[in-house]
Protein backbone atom coordinates (compact mmCIF):
# COMPACT_ATOMS: atom_id res chain seq x y z
CA UNK A 1 0.00 0.00 0.00
CA UNK A 2 1.45 3.28 -1.28
CA UNK A 3 2.23 5.84 1.57
CA UNK A 4 3.81 9.35 1.75
CA UNK A 5 6.81 8.72 3.32
CA UNK A 6 8.33 11.28 0.82
CA UNK A 7 6.47 13.97 2.35
CA UNK A 8 8.40 13.91 5.29
CA UNK A 9 6.75 11.61 7.79
CA UNK A 10 9.83 9.03 7.50
CA UNK A 11 13.50 10.04 8.64
CA UNK A 12 16.23 7.50 7.03
CA UNK A 13 18.83 7.15 10.01
CA UNK A 14 21.72 5.23 9.68
CA UNK A 15 19.76 2.67 7.06
CA UNK A 16 17.10 2.19 9.09
CA UNK A 17 13.70 4.38 8.76
CA UNK A 18 12.88 6.24 12.15
CA UNK A 19 9.13 6.87 12.74
CA UNK A 20 9.01 10.83 13.57
CA UNK A 21 6.78 10.97 16.62
CA UNK A 22 4.03 13.04 15.46
CA UNK A 23 0.48 10.89 16.37
CA UNK A 24 -1.19 14.54 16.26
CA UNK A 25 0.19 16.16 12.88
CA UNK A 26 0.15 13.23 10.85
CA UNK A 27 -3.44 13.76 9.52
CA UNK A 28 -3.04 16.96 8.76
CA UNK A 29 0.26 16.45 7.08
CA UNK A 30 -1.12 14.42 4.90
CA UNK A 31 -4.05 16.65 3.86
CA UNK A 32 -1.59 19.46 3.24
CA UNK A 33 0.33 16.94 1.24
CA UNK A 34 -2.95 16.12 -0.64
CA UNK A 35 -3.81 19.82 -1.33
CA UNK A 36 -0.58 20.69 -2.51
CA UNK A 37 -0.36 18.49 -5.25
CA UNK A 38 -3.18 17.47 -7.88
CA UNK A 39 -1.81 13.87 -8.44
CA UNK A 40 -2.74 13.12 -4.80
CA UNK A 41 -6.09 14.63 -5.28
CA UNK A 42 -6.53 12.30 -7.69
CA UNK A 43 -6.32 9.49 -5.73
CA UNK A 44 -8.71 10.40 -3.75
CA UNK A 45 -11.00 12.20 -6.13
CA UNK A 46 -14.00 9.62 -5.45
CA UNK A 47 -13.84 10.19 -2.04
CA UNK A 48 -14.28 14.14 -2.35
CA UNK A 49 -15.30 16.90 -4.42
CA UNK A 50 -13.14 20.49 -4.98
CA UNK A 51 -15.70 22.35 -2.65
CA UNK A 52 -14.97 20.09 0.29
CA UNK A 53 -11.65 20.26 -0.36
CA UNK A 54 -11.57 24.73 -0.03
CA UNK A 55 -13.78 23.71 3.25
CA UNK A 56 -11.21 21.40 4.43
CA UNK A 57 -8.04 23.90 3.88
CA UNK A 58 -10.40 26.48 5.57
CA UNK A 59 -10.67 24.19 8.54
CA UNK A 60 -6.70 23.92 8.40
CA UNK A 61 -6.44 27.32 9.15
CA UNK A 62 -9.26 27.83 11.87
CA UNK A 63 -10.31 24.71 13.52
CA UNK A 64 -6.86 22.37 13.16
CA UNK A 65 -7.48 20.38 16.33
CA UNK A 66 -10.67 19.04 14.67
CA UNK A 67 -8.42 16.96 12.15
CA UNK A 68 -6.54 16.48 15.55
CA UNK A 69 -9.90 15.14 17.50
CA UNK A 70 -10.81 12.86 14.11
CA UNK A 71 -7.13 11.00 14.33
CA UNK A 72 -7.19 10.52 18.01
CA UNK A 73 -10.22 8.90 18.00
CA UNK A 74 -9.82 6.15 15.08
CA UNK A 75 -6.57 5.33 16.64
CA UNK A 76 -8.18 5.10 19.97
CA UNK A 77 -11.31 3.14 18.81
CA UNK A 78 -10.36 1.20 15.09
CA UNK A 79 -7.09 0.35 15.67
CA UNK A 80 -7.38 -3.19 16.12
CA UNK A 81 -8.68 -2.69 12.40
CA UNK A 82 -12.19 -3.65 13.36
CA UNK A 83 -15.33 -1.76 14.21
CA UNK A 84 -18.02 -3.07 16.53
CA UNK A 85 -21.23 -0.85 18.15
CA UNK A 86 -19.45 0.41 20.75
CA UNK A 87 -17.32 2.87 18.09
CA UNK A 88 -20.50 4.04 16.62
CA UNK A 89 -21.34 7.02 19.11
CA UNK A 90 -17.89 8.26 18.74
CA UNK A 91 -18.30 8.66 15.09
CA UNK A 92 -22.06 10.30 15.36
CA UNK A 93 -19.74 13.25 17.99
CA UNK A 94 -17.25 13.68 14.89
CA UNK A 95 -20.26 14.66 12.87
CA UNK A 96 -21.72 16.11 15.25
CA UNK A 97 -18.56 17.98 15.41
CA UNK A 98 -18.18 19.04 12.31
CA UNK A 99 -21.63 19.81 11.59
CA UNK A 100 -21.66 22.43 14.33
CA UNK A 101 -18.12 23.63 13.00
CA UNK A 102 -19.39 24.67 9.54
CA UNK A 103 -22.63 25.82 11.04
CA UNK A 104 -20.09 28.54 12.93
CA UNK A 105 -17.88 29.09 9.84
CA UNK A 106 -20.71 29.86 7.70
CA UNK A 107 -19.79 27.76 5.23
CA UNK A 108 -21.53 28.51 1.44
CA UNK A 109 -24.25 25.44 1.25
CA UNK A 110 -25.20 26.81 -2.69
CA UNK A 111 -22.64 25.45 -4.10
CA UNK A 112 -22.80 21.74 -2.03
CA UNK A 113 -25.48 21.44 1.26
CA UNK A 114 -23.53 20.88 4.54
CA UNK A 115 -24.76 17.42 4.90
CA UNK A 116 -23.03 16.52 1.62
CA UNK A 117 -19.64 18.32 2.42
CA UNK A 118 -19.93 16.33 5.79
CA UNK A 119 -20.00 13.24 3.95
CA UNK A 120 -17.61 14.01 1.46
CA UNK A 121 -15.16 15.34 3.93
CA UNK A 122 -15.71 12.46 6.30
CA UNK A 123 -15.31 9.97 3.79
CA UNK A 124 -12.06 11.30 2.88
CA UNK A 125 -10.50 11.58 6.22
CA UNK A 126 -11.44 7.57 6.94
CA UNK A 127 -9.93 7.05 3.62
CA UNK A 128 -6.65 8.48 4.60
CA UNK A 129 -6.26 7.83 7.90
CA UNK A 130 -6.71 3.85 6.49
CA UNK A 131 -5.19 3.87 3.80
CA UNK A 132 -1.65 5.71 5.29
CA UNK A 133 -2.01 3.37 7.51
CA UNK A 134 -2.85 5.81 10.48
CA UNK A 135 -4.26 2.76 12.45
CA UNK A 136 -2.91 -0.63 12.20
CA UNK A 137 -4.62 -2.45 9.80
CA UNK A 138 -3.08 -6.42 8.99
CA UNK A 139 -3.92 -6.32 5.09
CA UNK A 140 -5.54 -4.45 2.14
CA UNK A 141 -8.52 -6.78 2.41
CA UNK A 142 -9.40 -5.80 5.52
CA UNK A 143 -8.69 -2.01 5.55
CA UNK A 144 -10.96 -1.73 2.40
CA UNK A 145 -13.71 -3.90 4.57
CA UNK A 146 -13.26 -1.14 7.43
CA UNK A 147 -13.38 2.04 4.91
CA UNK A 148 -16.88 0.53 3.57
CA UNK A 149 -17.79 -0.06 6.83
CA UNK A 150 -17.46 3.00 8.25
CA UNK A 151 -18.65 4.69 5.24
CA UNK A 152 -22.48 2.92 5.60
CA UNK A 153 -22.02 4.20 9.35
CA UNK A 154 -21.86 7.88 7.33
CA UNK A 155 -23.93 7.30 4.86
CA UNK A 156 -26.98 6.39 7.69
CA UNK A 157 -26.41 9.40 9.83
CA UNK A 158 -26.07 11.65 7.20
CA UNK A 159 -29.69 10.39 5.78
CA UNK A 160 -30.80 11.28 9.31
CA UNK A 161 -29.15 15.01 9.11
CA UNK A 162 -30.69 15.49 5.83
CA UNK A 163 -34.41 14.58 7.09
CA UNK A 164 -33.71 16.61 9.89
CA UNK A 165 -32.86 19.73 7.66
CA UNK A 166 -35.76 18.75 5.34
CA UNK A 167 -37.98 19.39 8.18
CA UNK A 168 -36.31 22.86 8.94
CA UNK A 169 -36.79 23.85 5.52
CA UNK A 170 -40.33 22.56 5.77
CA UNK A 171 -41.18 24.64 9.40
CA UNK A 172 -39.34 27.61 7.74
CA UNK A 173 -41.28 26.95 4.34
CA UNK A 174 -44.53 26.82 6.09
CA UNK A 175 -43.72 30.12 8.40
CA UNK A 176 -42.79 32.10 5.01
CA UNK A 177 -46.15 30.94 3.28
CA UNK A 178 -48.33 31.90 6.44
CA UNK A 179 -46.29 35.54 7.02
CA UNK A 180 -47.00 35.76 3.08
CA UNK A 181 -50.67 34.98 3.15
CA UNK A 182 -51.08 37.28 6.34
CA UNK A 183 -50.08 40.30 4.33
CA UNK A 184 -51.64 39.72 1.16
CA UNK A 185 -54.89 39.50 3.12
CA UNK A 186 -54.14 42.37 5.48
CA UNK A 187 -54.12 45.27 3.14
CA UNK A 188 -57.23 44.15 1.02
CA UNK A 189 -58.86 44.09 4.41
CA UNK A 190 -58.27 47.26 5.23
CA UNK A 191 -58.78 48.89 1.50
CA UNK A 192 -62.44 47.02 1.60
CA UNK A 193 -63.04 48.13 4.92
CA UNK A 194 -66.38 50.15 5.12
CA UNK A 195 -66.51 53.39 6.56
CA UNK A 196 -67.45 53.25 9.53
CA UNK A 197 -71.37 55.02 9.50
CA UNK A 198 -71.71 57.92 12.44
CA UNK A 199 -74.88 60.11 13.18
CA UNK A 200 -73.01 63.17 12.59
CA UNK A 201 -75.05 65.26 9.78
CA UNK A 202 -72.40 67.93 9.00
Amino acid sequence: METWSDVGDDKEMNGFVQKKNTAHRNLIQKIEAILASYELQEKYSTKITSHSLVVIEQIIKTKPEFFRTVESTFIRNINNGEIDANDIPYIISIITQLYNLLISMNIDNKIESISDTISHILKFLISVIIREQLVKIENETTSLLLIICCENIVDACIKILKLSEKEKDKKYTNEFYNYSEISKETPKETLTKPAEQTDCCC
